[in-house]
């Protein structure tokens, strides 16, 4: 069967039915509504986190975090207590793309996330948003962008605009732009190139959720009835121009190619902070230098003077745009001049802490052996640590509402399985109806341990899509049980090519007819391990550029 189908893949990040289905029920995106009748579709359950690279390492990989390694935006130095970018010489384990490749036939990837530096493949890879704006290797071959540029007039790969506090006039123009610019250079793209799988991914979609949920959604605590009115189609506009995007991919595709419409995690609504820091810091778990400087930030701490406040005083008064003005590396430094930072703190008398990722919370255990200043025994001390912190973590209340918003506290143990088990933070939490999201930028944003958000008022869920279409597949079906590891193995399938055995994902069998599973059995191998990628080191300004990206998305 090897060469005989073909795969085309349209990934819109953080697409989820929560928000979609009501439309395509109403008629409002003809294009999906259309698909799901001709095809297999239904929720598509991501990985922990549900965060951008680690749910699109998952798909590329068909492997769990613990196998591909990757489990946030950044990754902790060894032997500091420094975070550093991600890239994709992190992702340990051959792509889907590498897979089939290697199997002879030939692909085309468009802005997958995390997959800068590029892979050479035949036909050609387009790298993603999280690469330095600076870099002159964005494609494979290297000249594909400059290519795109001269036929399109441009390439946007990375979101430039921010929101200014209710003026977004510009920043929306620029995703418009964004998806029209997409979708004309996969058009061109599909002209020129001849592939057995093809795959573009759409990034606004998640931007636009991020930033705008709460103009959609009335019950949030930011929904402001004034704004709605003026705004409350904007994220159905949106979404119905990109269906007419679709429109446009889907009707350029052969008869005998699958089509496959997938996002890497939902969205929902967000309505807390969660500073963990803070909390480790009252709870005692966390301890701080004793020396005059530290002592005169905490004071300041104390009564409310942190980076949180200043920040919200200035969205106030529509003047956070101008922290975008400011060099990251200068930020930061003032940051930790005049305000709390994990600089304050004294290493060898804390035992818990947390350095800033974003998500629903992460905690690390500051180990003896394995962080440079650890004072935590391995062993029992570790494991009645581990349990008195699911405990008392579980135990967080809202003050707003006076309920719990901890619903459960798991060990990596518990989420992950394989060599970078090691690698990842050691508790994670599962927020209620993961409304509550933990960011402690600078160590300690704020001296609330909960409190509300500012920025993004949507944030990420485990249920994304997942749509089906092809001579292969069922009509009008509906997909249940579905994750993202599955994607993976389900391509090499309709593409009649082998399956590595340690791949955690399955076919998803049961949107694919019955006749068709007859005639094609899935194959599987043993697949040696993949040589070990060099990693790649990002300059000075390679980093502070990948940050202030982070940091403009607001996920740093």
């Amino acid at each position: 069967m090897a060469g005989k189908e073909k795969v085309f893949v349209i990934g819109i990040d953080g697409a989820t039915f929560d928000l979609l289905m009501p439309w395509i029920k109403e008629g409002k995106m003809p294009t999906l509504q259309r698909l799901i009748n001709q095809g297999a579709w239904g929720h598509l359950e991501s990985v922990f986190p549900p965060l951008t690279p680690v749910a699109w390492s998952s798909f590329m990989t068909g492997k769990n975090p613990g196998k591909h390694g990757i489990f946030n935006f950044m990754y902790r130095q060894q032997g500091s207590y420094n975070l550093k970018p991600i890239s994709f010489s992190d992702v340990d384990g051959k792509t889907l793309w590498r897979i089939i490749n290697d199997n002879g036939l030939k692909v085309g990837v468009m802005n997958v996330p995390l997959t800068y530096p590029p892979e050479e493949v035949e036909h050609f890879l387009i790298s993603s948003f999280l690469s330095p704006m600076s870099a002159d290797n964005q494609s494979y071959p290297q000249n594909l962008v400059d290519e795109l540029k001269k036929e399109l007039g441009k390439y946007l790969i990375h979101p430039i605009k921010v929101r200014e506090g209710n003026n977004f006039s510009q920043m929306l123009l620029e995703k418009y732009e964004m998806i029209k610019n997409r979708t004309e250079a996969a058009l061109y793209l599909m002209k020129k190139y001849e592939c057995d799988f093809f795959m573009v991914h759409y990034l606004a979609s998640d931007s636009m959720q991020h930033e705008f949920w709460h103009l959609a959604d009335e019950d949030h605590p930011q929904f402001d009835s004034k704004l709605a009115r003026k705004h409350k189609d904007i994220l159905l506009n949106f979404f119905t121009k990109l269906d007419q995007y679709i429109s446009q991919l889907v009707s350029n595709l052969k008869s005998d190619t699958t089509l496959v419409i997938m996002s890497d995690h939902g969205f929902g609504r967000i309505t807390n902070f969660l500073h963990l820091n803070t909390w480790l810091l009252k709870e005692g778990f966390l301890a701080l230098k004793k020396n005059p400087l530290t002592g005169l930030k905490y004071l300041l701490f104390k009564i409310g003077i942190t980076p949180s406040l200043f920040y919200r005083l200035a969205m106030k008064v529509n003047l956070a745009w101008l922290s975008r003005n400011v060099d990251l590396s200068k930020k930061t430094s003032l940051l930790k001049k005049f305000f709390l930072s994990l600089e304050d703190v004294d290493w060898q008398n804390t035992r818990a802490y947390s350095l800033g990722y974003y998500g629903f919370g992460q905690v690390n255990i500051n180990l003896k052996g394995r962080e440079p200043l650890g004072c935590v025994e391995p062993g029992e001390e570790e494991k009645a640590l581990l349990e008195k912190l699911q405990q008392r973590l579980k135990e967080i209340k809202d003050p707003f509402t006076g309920e719990r918003i901890v619903e459960s506290v798991k060990k990596r143990t518990e989420l992950f399985q394989g060599k970078h088990l090691k690698s990842a933070p050691d508790l994670f939490l599962f927020p209620h109806n993961f409304e509550t999201i933990s960011l402690d930028v600078s160590g300690f944003s704020s001296h609330r341990v909960i409190e509300r958000t500012f920025g993004h008022t949507g944030s990420h869920r485990p249920n994304g899509i997942i749509l089906l279409r092809g001579e292969h597949i069922k009509e009008n079906s509906q997909i249940k049980g579905a994750q993202i590891t599955d994607l993976a193995p389900t391509i090499l399938y309709l593409l009649g090519l082998p399956i590595p055995k340690d791949m955690d994902g399955k076919v998803l069998t049961s949107a694919i007819k019955e006749t068709s599973l007859r005639q094609k059995e899935a194959k599987f191998y043993h697949e040696k391990d993949a040589p070990e990628r060099k990693k790649m080191t990002f300059s000075g300004k390679e980093e502070e550029e990948i940050k202030q990206k982070l940091s403009d998305l607001g996920y740093l």
